[in-house]
């Protein structure tokens, strides 16, 4: 997984910005050999309806003392704090943070060097795939939700709040901005422990677990996760909210799903393992989840061996 997109200087009509990628020494062959090849012949990204296109950033594994402007961490969640660790000599006291990984309390897992009120949220929802070496395969619209560290209480971060949001909207994003990054968080979150866990159990696309035979699963499922939501007093409608992102990405294979079959670290722990500790929390029992955890950790440490 790519550890950050570094923007030295965000991009104007006048000024296009650099790009740097980078990657963490843990990176997989797969991952390793896809930035080779998008440093020897650039970043293809298909999206579908004759809207694909190429772009050739900087690919470094080590990183650069360059300071950047903007950086973007999609690390899986587990690999925030080395990430960024990693990272610190591409950031300045002026440098915008973007921390887009999966799941609960991600801003809390930034190094704490960085200063808080440059460090931001964001969520997206859209569907990618590495299709093959230096190539990504993009389902659905592009969007992204973005928010606010909840520490920058006087709003001395709106200027930059704003520039991320313009980046991305005219990069062709649709772009929401929230207030509130934990229930932000949550209705990502909600969507990738419906999601992830069940389609990897029966290796399928996002979109095959709302058909038969699984959709009852399915169901039953969210209805377990729901009973969580509501002990934590977010107004979340569990089903709805990711019926919509299973629309939006009916053709992907998720990540969770991706890492299990090349036999690589997964977010179950952080996914389906934190549903459990936080039901355990509430007095809750949720034996859907009990049954996918126990399930995909036999096979994720049988994949280890």
């Amino acid at each position: 997984m790519l550890a950050a997109n570094l923007c030295l200087g965000l991009s104007t009509k006048t000024h296009p910005s650099r790009i740097r990628l980078g990657g963490l020494e843990s990176l997989s062959r797969f991952s390793k050999d896809h930035l080779k090849k998008i440093k020897s012949d650039g970043l293809y990204l298909k999206m579908g309806l004759n809207r694909n296109f190429q772009t050739n950033p900087i690919v470094d594994l080590i990183p650069s003392s360059e300071k950047a402007e903007l950086v973007i961490f999609s690390v899986k969640v587990f690999d925030l704090l080395i990430a960024s660790q990693k990272f610190l000599s591409s950031i300045s006291s002026s440098s915008i943070i973007l921390v887009v990984s999966n799941g609960l309390n991600a801003l809390e897992k930034i190094d704490k060097t960085i200063d808080a009120k440059n460090i931001f949220r964001g969520l997206i929802e859209t569907g990618c795939e590495l299709d093959e070496v230096g190539e990504i395969l993009q389902y659905g619209e592009a969007k992204i939700e973005l928010s606010k560290n909840p520490s920058d209480l006087n709003g001395e971060s709106n200027l930059n709040f704003d520039k991320i949001k313009l980046l991305f909207q005219s990069s062709g994003f649709g772009v929401s901005a929230s207030d509130d990054s934990r229930h932000s968080e949550w209705k990502k979150f909600v969507a990738n422990c419906s999601i992830n866990p069940l389609a990897t159990l029966f290796e399928c696309k996002n979109g095959d677990i709302v058909l038969e035979p699984i959709i009852d699963i399915f169901s039953k499922l969210c209805a377990e996760i729901q009973e969580l939501v509501d002990s934590e007093n977010l107004p979340i409608k569990v089903k709805s909210r990711v019926m919509k992102i299973i629309e939006n990405t009916s053709g992907n294979q998720n990540s969770m799903l991706k890492s299990f079959l090349k036999g690589s670290e997964s977010e179950l722990e952080e996914m389906t393992g934190e549903v459990l500790r936080l039901a355990q929390k509430r007095k809750l029992y949720l034996p859907l989840n009990n049954f996918l955890f126990s399930a995909l950790k036999i096979i994720e440490d049988r994949n280890e061996m």
